[in-house]
């Protein structure tokens, strides 16, 4: 294939790619607004908005605004998610290097181990290693026998949206699922096959406890590298399980409260679908008043965390802390970054970085 030809190729492909996104949030947003059909009506600010973004995307749809101005106020920075995915990941988050950052069996090989709890195995593309990635040739089931930990968290290593992740209590012996399946060599084998972990469970906060003691709850903050090439802790949300959940994504029937600059909660919680609730979990987030214990800290971690990530400038963080309050990292998220879980809650996204961003991202600068 000629230079030419190439280019005109992958020209191509990265406009389909672009239309399968903006298409995927297209029906995104009418499934919101066939719940909410009150968001979708124009707001006075709306043409001012309109044209900002047209400027980097012309085929932007008023949608984002419309949604997310009832949320958090009319905000010219409230960044559609379409643009956000088409321009400002790709350019801020190389996808050449997104494999490798996103698989929870790597975070170990570039991060100091205190900084995540402690992983007894791994499965990786097959093969059995160890916290400290040593090979593991004994025999799966002995090793399983001999493990003392009371719960571990098993989870594929590069699935997100808490997809296959369970907690598994150690009982006369061994340790059972919720479904009372018994973890083995075969078990593992059938329903994981390969590319996973088992991890010690996090004894969580008694703070973050409250909200859904089932599930640890955690807190999603992002970073972004400046055109300076600073750190800077950006917007964050607490992620809190349903009753009874282990798992608080926000897929799984968890939900999300913004975290302003200081720590405080906000004073309601949203579903991935605009659904918004004063009280969850019989907690009334709207005649609370709650703060994150050792907010600066958490963000100062993130920052620590984002340093050893060179390849990309837009890391978002699952983060719980532990029963003393420190935090300890769970996840990275590199690509499928979710603007939304801000701009439901807490504010637009990238606020007043917002212009430097895009004009990073357009090469306009």
């Amino acid at each position: 294939m000629s230079f030419l030809l190439s280019n005109i190729y992958h020209s191509w492909q990265e406009r389909h790619k672009q239309n399968a996104v903006r298409k995927t949030y297209l029906q995104l947003y009418k499934k919101i607004f066939a719940l909410h059909p009150e968001l979708n009506t124009h707001e006075a600010q709306e043409y001012a908005w309109l044209n900002k973004w047209q400027t980097y995307d012309s085929s932007v749809s008023k949608a984002s605004y419309r949604i997310f101005s009832k949320f958090i106020g009319e905000d010219i920075n409230i960044i559609p998610l379409e643009t956000c995915a088409n321009l400002v990941e790709p350019q801020l988050n190389p996808k050449e290097y997104i494999e490798f950052y996103a698989d929870k069996n790597s975070l170990h090989l570039f991060l100091p181990h205190s900084f995540m709890p402690n992983v007894v195995l791994r499965n990786i593309s097959g093969y059995f290693y160890n916290n400290d990635y040593q090979i593991v040739n004994d025999d799966i089931d002995s090793v399983l026998a001999n493990l003392q930990p009371a719960k571990l968290i098993l989870k594929p290593s590069r699935e997100c949206s808490g997809k296959g992740v369970q907690l598994i209590t150690k009982t006369d012996g061994k340790y059972i699922t919720s479904n009372d399946d018994v973890i083995s060599a075969a078990y593992l084998a059938s329903h994981y096959g390969k590319d996973y972990l088992l991890q010690e469970c996090v004894k969580q906060s008694t703070y973050l406890a409250q909200f859904n003691p089932t599930s640890v709850n955690t807190i999603r903050l992002f970073t972004y590298r400046d055109i300076h090439g600073t750190i800077v802790p950006m917007r964050s949300i607490l992620r809190i399980g349903g009753k009874g959940a282990n798992v608080d994504n926000a897929h799984s029937g968890g939900l999300f409260c913004g975290i302003d600059e200081q720590g405080h909660l906000g004073k309601f919680c949203c579903s991935w679908l605009g659904d918004r609730v004063d009280t969850f979990n019989d907690i009334d987030f709207a005649n609370g008043d709650f703060t994150i214990p050792n907010y600066d800290k958490i963000k100062m971690f993130g920052v620590e965390i984002a340093k050893r990530i060179p390849h990309h400038d837009l890391i978002a963080m699952d983060i719980a802390l532990d029963e003393s309050n420190n935090p300890t990292l769970l996840e990275i998220n590199v690509g499928g970054f979710s603007a939304w879980l801000f701009q439901f809650t807490i504010g637009s996204t990238f606020g007043n970085y917002t212009d430097e961003i895009m004009q990073r991202c357009t090469k306009k600068c």
